[in-house]
């Protein structure tokens, strides 16, 4: 079983930074400053176009509603049924670099703030500020903490409750990126090229693999398999049990990206997109991998 390409859509003039979405339907924010929608199975955008004043670094989806944070510090809010800006506030003077939802829109800025906003009038609840750089992910571990890593390459674990700092440990010394929860372990992946398996609870680092030869900019699960995304301009597709097996490389030789893999979307646990520097996006699914029968008449 192998990913293969299905589409292949250049419609953006710039890198496309960020991929959110439902399933086949899917938002995208560029250096063109555009963020569009599209439907990944017809190849095709949808009647939804936002010009942003300034480039959109991350974008997040949840319950119809799209969450856009700017170069500049800004939040919108679109509902996506309607087509309309709900909500939009300046929240700091730099990038936003990560978003998640859950009772409150949460927001990691350029500068090592973690901002907490009400999510319908975006007014501010709390900020923490660590001073770590760019806050590059953010993941709720359960239903009160919240995981966060950065550019300075550490971890932190925060109690929703109190805001209190219960771990903050080094996990990638030269800049962590993203997480994944598999379970009760805590992968991470930075600027090393390096995918890492946590015990967070004891802070102790149970596997480390060098798995690209740049920074991993994403890591996510379809079905039973992890898909990492990389600056090396590939996509590797890993099996995990207890080890880590490589199960494919795309490569540009292999109709993939020419440029810096940014961002992966889950659509279903067979199908996945990609988007990257060379302004492509690419919907990758499962197929059964083809028999070659004249190897097996040699073979018998």
């Amino acid at each position: 079983m192998l990913f293969k390409k299905k589409i292949e859509i250049r419609e953006h003039g710039a890198p496309i930074y960020s991929v959110v979405g439902d399933g086949y339907s899917i938002f995208t924010s560029s250096g063109d400053r555009f963020v569009l929608k599209w439907n990944l199975k017809e190849g095709t955008q949808d009647h939804f176009s936002i010009k942003m004043d300034y480039t959109s670094y991350r974008l997040y989806y949840h319950e119809s509603r799209l969450y856009i944070g700017s170069k500049k510090g800004e939040i919108y809010v679109v509902d996506t049924d309607k087509k309309s800006i709900v909500a939009q506030r300046k929240v700091d003077e730099k990038a936003i670099h990560s978003i998640i939802v859950g009772e409150r829109l949460i927001v990691g800025t350029e500068e090592g703030d973690i901002l907490f906003l009400d999510k319908n009038s975006l007014d501010e609840g709390k900020r923490l500020s660590f001073g770590a750089g760019k806050i590059r992910d953010l993941q709720f571990l359960d239903n009160n903490r919240l995981a966060a890593v950065s550019q300075d390459g550490y971890l932190r674990i925060i109690m929703l409750d109190s805001y209190e700092l219960e771990h903050q440990f080094l996990v990638h010394d030269k800049g962590a990126n993203k997480m994944l929860l598999v379970g009760e372990e805590l992968f991470t992946v930075g600027k090393d090229g390096y995918l890492k398996v946590w015990n967070w609870q004891e802070e102790k680092e149970l596997h480390a693999w060098p798995i690209h030869y740049e920074t991993i900019y994403d890591i996510r699960q379809v079905g039973a398999l992890i898909v990492t995304a990389s600056r090396d301009k590939s996509i590797k597709v890993w099996e995990y049990k207890d080890d880590l097996k490589l199960t494919q490389k795309i490569t540009s030789r292999l109709f993939g990206h020419s440029y810096s893999v940014n961002a992966l979307h889950v659509i279903d646990e067979q199908n996945f997109c990609s988007v990257s520097d060379d302004k492509r996006i690419i919907w990758w699914s499962l197929e059964q991998e083809e028999v070659n029968l004249l190897h097996l008449l040699k073979a018998q």
